[in-house]
C-alpha cells in the first residue's frame, strides 16, 4: 500500500514533522509501503492512500482515531466495500472527502454523520447501486457532491440546500426528483437511462452549467430555454454511441436566443441535426462550440445552404463528424470565423486541409489537430502545412497521429516528417522562377552619336532549369530600337 500525505494550506518545516519508519518524506508529503497505515504527525492536514495491498475493506473508527487533525482525506483503490458506523465522525475538521475506485454497493444513510464540516465530497468509480434517503441530509456545509460513474438507479430525495454543485455523470438513473437548488451553479445528469425531463422538475435560476443527455433522452424546448436557465453559461447535450439525441428547429432558436444572452460554451455531442441553423451565430457570446459525432443531412436536403457564421468562437470541434467536417472544408467562405483560435478536425474522414480554407475562414488560428483522418499527402496540398507549423504560424496538435494515408509510400508517416516535395523538384523549381522573374539588363555603351535606326541589336538570354528529371532551356529574345544620341554616353536596356 502506498500513502501520501500532503499539507492543505499549511507549511510545516519538514525537520518539524516527524516521518513514519519505511516512508519517504517531501516538504510537503509522504510516500508509504505497506500493509498498515502509519501514525501520522498532527502537523500534516492531508492524508492520501492509493493501491492498498493488502486492501482495507472497512474504514474503521480505530483508523479514524489516527486522523483526528486530517482536514483533507483521500482513499483511492484501497479496495474499500464500507465505512464502519460514525467512523469518519472521529475526524471532525474533514472538509474534503474523497472515496473513490473502491468497492462500495450501498451507501448507508449513518455513513457521514457528524461530518459537520464536510464541504467536497466525491464518492465517483465505486460500483455504488443504493444510496439511503437521508444520506446526505445533515451535511449542511456540503457544497460540491459527485456520484459519477456508478450504478445507481434511483437518487436520493434530499440533497443539502447549499450545495452548488451535484455530478450523477454515468449512472442508470431513470427518474429524477424535482430539483429546487437556488445556489447550483453545475449539474451533470449525462449519460443515464433519463426519457425525459419535464421543466416544472427544475427550479435552478442560477444554474451556470448544465449536462442533459443520454441514449433514449428527449430535449425539451420548453426546458431548453433563456426563459428556465437566464443565466447558464456552459450547455452539454449528449446521446450516446447506442443512439444520437435529436436537436429539432425549436430547440437551435432557443439555444441560440441563450447564446445571445450569457451561453458562452456549447457541447452537442452524438446528437442528430435536421438543418445548421446552430451554425449560424452571428451575434453573441459563444466562444466554444463542440460538434462531436454530429449528424446533418446532405446540404441538397436543406432549405438553406450550410453556412458557418460563427463571429465570437474561439475554439471550433468538429471531430468525428465527418459530414460537418465536409461542410466546412468545402463551403466557400463567405464570411471568416475571424477569432478562431483553435481548430479540432480529428477522426472527420477528411483526406486534405486546403489552404484556401485557412486563409478564408480560419486565417488566425494557433492550433489545428487534424489527427486521426485518412490524409492525402502530396506537394501541392498539404506541404503549405509543414511550412506554416515551421515557420511557427500555428501549431499541429497531436502530430504523432496526424499521418499520411496516401500516396502508398508515405502511408504511416507523420505528416510533420514526410518528404512531400523532393528536393530538387523544390530547389529546380524555385530556380527556375527566380530566373524567368529577374529583369536581364543590357549596358550598352557608345564613344560618339550613332544612329542606329536601320540596325537592330538583339540579346539572347539563356535559362537552364530543371523540372524533376527534365532539363527545360528558355530562351528569352527582345528586340531594341536604339535613337542617336547628340553626345557620347550610356544607354540602359
Amino acid at each position: 500500500m502506498w500513502c501520501s500525505v500532503g499539507l492543505a494550506g499549511l507549511y510545516y518545516p519538514l525537520d518539524s514533522l516527524e516521518c513514519p519508519m519505511n516512508c519517504e518524506c517531501a516538504p510537503t508529503s509522504i510516500a508509504c509501503e505497506g500493509g498498515i497505515i502509519p501514525k501520522l504527525d498532527p502537523g500534516f492536514a492531508g492524508f492520501e492512500v492509493r493501491d492498498a495491498n493488502p486492501p482495507v475493506k472497512v474504514f474503521t473508527t480505530n483508523l479514524a482515531e489516527n486522523m483526528k487533525h486530517v482536514v483533507s482525506l483521500h482513499l483511492v483503490s484501497v479496495g474499500l466495500e464500507r465505512l464502519e458506523r460514525e467512523a469518519l465522525a472521529k475526524i471532525s475538521r474533514l472538509e474534503t472527502l474523497h472515496i473513490t475506485h473502491n468497492n462500495i454497493e450501498t451507501i448507508m444513510a449513518t455513513d457521514f454523520e457528524g461530518c459537520k464540516n464536510l464541504a467536497s465530497l466525491n464518492l465517483e468509480n465505486n460500483g455504488i447501486r443504493i444510496i439511503e434517503n437521508d444520506t446526505f441530509r445533515s451535511l449542511t456545509t456540503l457544497k460540491e457532491l459527485s456520484l459519477a460513474h456508478n450504478a445507481i438507479k434511483v437518487l436520493p430525495q434530499t440533497f443539502p440546500k447549499g450545495v452548488q454543485m451535484l455530478n450523477f455523470e454515468d449512472n442508470e438513473i431513470e427518474f429524477i426528483p424535482d430539483f429546487t437548488f437556488h445556489e447550483l451553479l453545475s449539474l451533470n445528469l449525462c449519460d443515464n437511462k433519463i426519457h425525459h425531463i419535464h421543466p416544472d422538475q427544475f427550479d435552478l435560476n442560477n444554474l451556470l452549467d448544465l449536462c442533459l443527455g443520454g441514449p433514449n433522452f428527449t430535449v425539451n424546448p420548453a426546458l431548453i430555454s433563456n426563459e428556465k436557465f437566464p443565466h447558464l453559461e456552459i450547455l452539454k447535450l449528449s446521446g450516446h454511441k447506442k443512439g444520437n439525441i435529436y436537436i429539432d428547429d425549436r430547440v437551435q432558436r432557443n439555444i441560440l436566443l441563450m447564446v445571445s444572452q450569457s451561453l458562452f460554451n456549447l457541447t452537442l455531442e452524438s446528437c442528430t441535426l435536421p438543418n445548421m441553423d446552430i451554425f449560424n451565430a452571428r451575434r453573441g457570446n459563444l466562444q466554444v462550440f463542440k460538434a462531436s459525432n454530429v449528424a446533418v443531412p446532405f446540404q441538397s436536403r436543406m432549405r438553406i445552404p450550410a453556412r458557418f457564421s460563427l463571429s465570437a468562437v474561439e475554439i471550433f470541434d468538429l471531430s468525428g463528424s465527418p459530414g460537418l467536417a465536409k461542410l466546412f472544408l468545402s463551403t466557400p467562405a463567405r464570411v471568416s470565423i475571424p477569432e478562431l483560435k483553435i481548430l479540432r478536425l480529428s477522426s472527420s474522414n477528411i483526406t486534405t486541409f486546403p489552404q484556401l480554407v485557412y486563409s478564408g475562414k480560419t486565417p488566425n488560428i494557433e492550433q489545428l489537430d487534424i489527427s486521426h483522418n485518412p490524409l492525402h499527402c502530396t506537394c501541392y496540398g498539404l506541404s503549405w502545412i509543414q511550412e506554416s507549423v515551421r515557420e511557427g504560424t500555428f501549431q499541429l496538435d497531436n502530430e504523432e497521429d496526424t499521418k499520411c494515408t496516401t500516396p502508398e509510400h508515405l502511408q504511416g508517416i507523420p505528416l510533420l516528417t514526410a518528404t512531400l516535395c523532393p528536393l530538387e523538384l523544390i530547389s529546380t523549381t524555385s530556380d527556375l522562377i527566380a530566373t524567368i522573374n529577374t529583369p536581364v539588363i543590357t549596358k550598352v555603351t557608345t564613344k560618339e552619336p550613332t544612329l542606329l535606326n536601320s540596325e537592330t541589336a538583339a540579346t539572347s538570354v539563356s535559362t537552364s532549369a530543371a523540372v524533376g528529371r527534365t532539363k527545360m532551356t528558355t530562351t528569352i529574345t527582345t528586340n531594341f530600337n536604339i535613337s542617336s544620341s547628340e553626345t557620347a554616353g550610356e544607354t540602359w536596356l
